[in-house]
């Protein structure tokens, strides 16, 4: 806060020096430690984690050290400056701050855009790291990796606004589908639209502008409505029949979403696959010829475009089947729960990628049936949905 804002208070300041002064006997210990392993031939030739984040402090605080603690500090700047490379991409970032910050110009230049490389973007999503260097960490998904970056290019790239403002919406964009319970990765996204630039104030970006938009619905605009509690949503429910044509419009350049619904009714057999960020497939795993009294398994492959938080699948199977395991209960990372016509399952999370949900059941009774279409969504963003068609079962005696 002292950084960002320009102002400091005496108990804060107390509380921060003393926290620093601990930090810097740790570091001076730290060093010691090292050099005791280079005098046993074991040369330190890259820093670990809790070094780069001592040095990323101090360089924040701009702290004066003299003596031990500033002899330390100058041990591991001197690694730093030459270290070939880094196991992830926060790392580098970091190394990116603390050297803009420790006047290595060029070298901190060469590492953001060594980080920009290792970035894709899209219209929708923004610009984020796809692999496997930009790790999981906080148990926040990929928060503090983007969060860092975001920060180093504020400070040795400013001019780059593109690159950043993309980054900041990727930010956005995951806390659609993502509830951050630790306050620690909901001060580190914040941090990332409030860090200045180099030599200025925070730029608030896509933050500032607090407009709305205006909706109409066949050139009647709709009455402004408060959010929705808990969704953050303006809810509005149009007639069934009459209204022809939408329209959503805004003057405002910030990031803005929403979902329109529409509803009917029609036969099981005719609704049709579709997705949006997440889908699903079902797959009756058995022989070709089924009979009566056997065993089945139906596998359901779920496919998300990002992490999510508390999705909802459900399989509408055929009458035909009856769960082997007829208990309700955590299983395979969800909730499963067993009702007389369906299967159900609750995720707090699903990470990006594939997920695959199997479960068992008893054929009981011969016949032709239909399993109804098997949906997936995500519950407080329901615009990420998808769902798969109907399946046909034919049971011989």
């Amino acid at each position: 806060l002292a950084m960002l804002t320009g102002e400091d208070t005496p108990a804060a300041s107390a509380v921060r020096t003393r926290a620093l002064g601990y930090m810097l006997d740790c570091m001076v210990k730290d060093v010691a430690r090292m050099k005791q392993q280079e005098k046993q031939g074991h040369k330190v030739k890259s820093l670990d984690s809790e070094s780069l984040l001592q040095l990323y402090v101090t360089a924040l605080d701009q702290t004066r050290m003299k003596d031990s603690r500033k002899d330390a500090h100058d041990y591991l700047m001197n690694i730093l400056v030459k270290q070939p490379v880094f196991e992830d991409i926060r790392s580098k970032a970091l190394a990116a701050v603390v050297l803009a910050r420790t006047g290595h110009k060029n070298l901190a230049k060469d590492y953001v855009e060594s980080i920009r490389q290792h970035t894709v973007c899209t219209e929708t999503m923004g610009r984020y790291f796809d692999g496997a260097r930009a790790a999981y960490s906080w148990s926040d998904y990929r928060m503090p990796t983007q969060v860092t970056a975001v920060e180093a290019l504020q400070l040795v790239a400013p001019d780059d606004r593109q690159t950043i403002s993309e980054m900041q919406r990727w930010i956005l964009q995951q806390k659609r589908t993502q509830r951050w319970t630790s306050p620690v990765v909901a001060m580190e996204s914040i941090y990332a639209f409030f860090v200045p630039k180099a030599g200025k104030q925070p730029d608030l970006g896509m933050l500032s502008d607090t407009s709305g938009a205006e909706i109409t619905a066949d050139g009647h605009r709709l009455p402004a409505t408060a959010p929705t509690a808990g969704l953050g949503y303006v809810k509005v429910t149009l007639p069934a029949s009459g209204v022809k044509t939408v329209r959503i419009s805004k003057s405002a350049t910030d990031t803005s979403w929403g979902a329109l619904y529409v509803s009917g009714v029609q036969p099981m057999a005719d609704v049709e696959a579709a997705s949006k960020g997440l889908s699903v497939k079902r797959e009756v795993m058995g022989g070709k010829a089924l009979k009566v009294g056997d065993k089945v398994k139906v596998r359901l492959t779920v496919k998300a475009d990002r992490d999510y938080d508390f999705v909802q699948l459900q399989d509408r199977r055929a009458a035909c089947l009856e769960p082997v395991d007829a208990s309700s209960g955590y299983r395979q990372g969800a909730y499963v729960d067993i009702k007389d016509a369906s299967t159900r399952y609750y995720m707090d999370r699903l990470p990006k990628g594939k997920t695959i949900l199997e479960t068992e059941y008893y054929i009981d009774r011969k016949g032709d049936y239909t399993a109804g279409a098997v949906t997936v969504q995500c519950a407080y963003a329901p615009e990420y949905a998808g769902r798969d068609k109907g399946t046909v079962m034919q049971v011989e005696e």
